[in-house]
């Protein structure tokens, strides 16, 4: 009989646990469109407190919200209610749905979007450089002004358009870059 009743106090102890923490796990952006590594983690405190931490692959700085607890839900401070499915599988947070992240998953896509920032920083040095280049090119042309013949107004203004269909060319290389 104590076999039995030490089972039911255990199964009791299991069913009648927080709900809150069902919230608890990593979170990916699941809208169409959406950036794949701005991931969330909801965790739980050692106080008990439940804390929402955006961006936390690394490939943006990661902020940390404290989460209010109500009537079987969370709340971000600006009480906006934390919706989780059912199942616990996906999360709503104001307009945007979130699907779980199996933990296997974190450490490769934490590779992924550490490329993929690197390659971003990567893109945009290499477009300002670009860009820095195409401004001291211009200048080196000169601008031409109202007393400027007509025959070197025209050459002028052509090597500028030449000069920046050559460098709108060499912009669209580089992801994210444009002249």
């Amino acid at each position: 009989m104590n076999k039995l009743s030490a089972l039911c106090a255990a199964l009791l102890l299991a069913a009648c646990g927080n709900p809150h923490d069902r919230y608890v796990g990593h979170w990916q952006p699941a809208a169409r469109g959406a950036d794949p590594y701005r991931v969330l983690e909801i965790g739980k405190s050692a106080d008990g407190s439940y804390r929402l931490r955006r961006d936390v692959l690394g490939a943006h700085p990661a902020d940390e919200t404290l989460l209010a607890l109500a009537d079987g839900s969370l709340s971000n401070t600006g009480g906006v209610r934390l919706v989780l499915s059912d199942d616990g599988r996906t999360l709503q947070l104001a307009d945007a749905p979130y699907r779980r992240l199996p933990d296997s998953e974190i450490e490769p896509l934490r590779a992924q979007a550490q490329s993929a920032a690197a390659e971003q920083e990567n893109n945009r040095r290499r477009c300002q450089s670009l860009l820095a280049e195409y401004a001291n090119r211009k200048l080196a042309l000169g601008k031409p002004d109202v007393t400027t013949p007509k025959e070197v107004w025209s050459e002028v203004v052509e090597q500028h358009q030449r000069l920046e269909a050559e460098y709108r060319a060499k912009t669209r290389q580089i992801r994210g870059c444009s002249l």
